[in-house]
Order: structure tokens, then C-alpha cells, then sequence
């Protein structure tokens, strides 16, 4: 194919095509020269998605299904990892819902997703809807959906929950990480519980996580705050 182009790189050159078409247009997508396929779509998700186009992302996802084409996991995954970057729960929420109700199979990365972008909109409730039906499912709940679980509660000073989650993530034998202790210190320092946001502390250093002028700060505080 000397002097010509590869199918491959005439794909890539449409993607980056659309990607600088506004997003008005993007309801016009039967007329571009894209065609209409999965794996094409996905690539376009993903790199709105890295792009932190979260609209882009949505409307593309609707566009492949009004074009007949059946989204896959990988592409609904990652239009809810678009969404769950700038915490638009909402939309990350409704995706998750159009995805089950479609017979996708939801993965543990959609789920994190959306717990997460759920605890950016401090809808700590709707986290513990999701973190239940992962138990109820057959998929296993890892490190990244209890630290997307624990932060919520950190927004709301919910220590208890808070110190049960990573005490349940413990049992799993799921190794939670710095952002799941540094949330449930900040659970713990709001509300107003320094004891066991001193064991946190020192849970920190048994598992040799390294730790952050937050975490020591929260604990500071809530010595402090108690002393009130």
C-alpha cells in the first residue's frame, strides 16, 4: 500500500477528525465518515473519556446504539469513567442502569466508576446501593470500590461506616490502600473521634502505606477538636 494509507490510519485520522468536530455536530454522526461500529466508538469514548469530555462521550454512546450496533462493557465503561472524572454521578448513575437494563454485563470497573463518581457528588447512599449489589452479584468487590465507598463517607464524617468498610475490605483480604485509610482518618477527624483515627494512623504505617500531610492533620485535628 505504498503511497496510500492503511485502513487502521484512515480510522485513526477520522477519530481525531471527530474529535475536533463540536459537540452540535456529534448529533449528526450518521452523516460523518466514520461508519458506525463498535471498536471504532470505543476508541472514540476512551479518548474522550482521557479528553475529560464527558458529553462527547455520552453522545456517542447514544449514537451507537441509534445506529443499531449493540454497545459493548468496554464502551459503557468508559463513558461512565468520563463522567466519573469530572463527578457527573447522575449520568454515571443512569449509564450503569441503561447498561444492566441492556443485558451488558456490568463489570467491577463500571461499578467503581460510578460509586466513585457518587462519592464526588456525596451521595453516600446511592454507594451503598452499588457496594450491595456487587456482594449480591457474582463479581468481587476490590480496592478501588471500598476506597470509592470510604471517601463518601469521609465527605459526611461517617467514621463508623466508614471503619466497617475497611474493616470488611481486611476480611476480603483486599489490601486497601492510602486513599481508603486517608478517607476514613477524615471520617473519623470530622467526627470528632481522634482514638480511632489514631489507630487508623498507626494501620498506616503497620501495612507501610506511606502517609500524608492529610492524614496527620486530620488526626491532629480531631485530638484537638476533642479537647474542645
Amino acid at each position: 500500500m505504498e503511497g496510500g494509507s492503511t485502513p487502521v490510519q484512515e480510522i485513526r485520522a477520522e477519530l481525531r477528525e471527530m474529535m475536533c468536530t463540536p459537540v452540535s455536530d456529534l448529533l449528526e454522526l450518521g452523516q460523518c465518515r466514520l461508519r458506525a461500529s463498535v471498536a471504532t466508538h470505543g476508541s472514540a469514548i476512551s479518548a474522550c473519556q482521557q479528553e475529560g469530555q464527558w458529553e462527547r462521550a455520552v453522545l456517542l454512546l447514544a449514537d451507537l446504539r441509534q445506529s443499531g450496533l449493540e454497545a459493548d462493557a468496554v464502551c459503557y465503561s468508559a463513558a461512565i469513567s468520563a463522567c466519573e472524572e469530572v463527578g457527573q454521578w447522575l449520568q454515571a448513575l443512569l449509564l450503569l442502569r441503561e447498561m444492566i437494563s441492556a443485558r451488558v454485563r456490568a463489570d467491577i470497573v463500571s461499578y467503581s466508576a460510578t460509586m466513585s463518581a457518587c462519592g464526588k457528588g456525596v451521595q453516600w447512599r446511592q454507594v451503598f446501593v452499588l457496594l450491595d449489589e456487587l456482594r449480591e452479584s457474582k463479581l468481587r468487590a476490590d480496592v478501588f470500590s471500598y476506597s470509592a465507598a470510604v471517601t463518601a463517607l469521609e465527605k459526611e464524617g461517617l467514621w463508623q461506616h466508614a471503619l466497617s468498610l475497611i474493616g470488611e475490605s481486611k476480611r476480603l483480604k483486599l489490601e486497601a490502600d492510602a486513599l481508603c485509610y486517608c478517607g476514613g482518618v477524615i471520617a473519623c477527624q470530622r467526627g470528632r473521634q481522634w482514638q480511632p483515627a489514631l489507630s487508623l494512623l498507626a494501620e498506616f504505617q503497620r501495612v507501610k502505606l506511606e502517609q500524608n500531610e492529610v492524614s496527620y492533620g486530620s488526626v491532629i485535628s480531631a485530638c484537638e477538636q476533642c479537647q474542645e
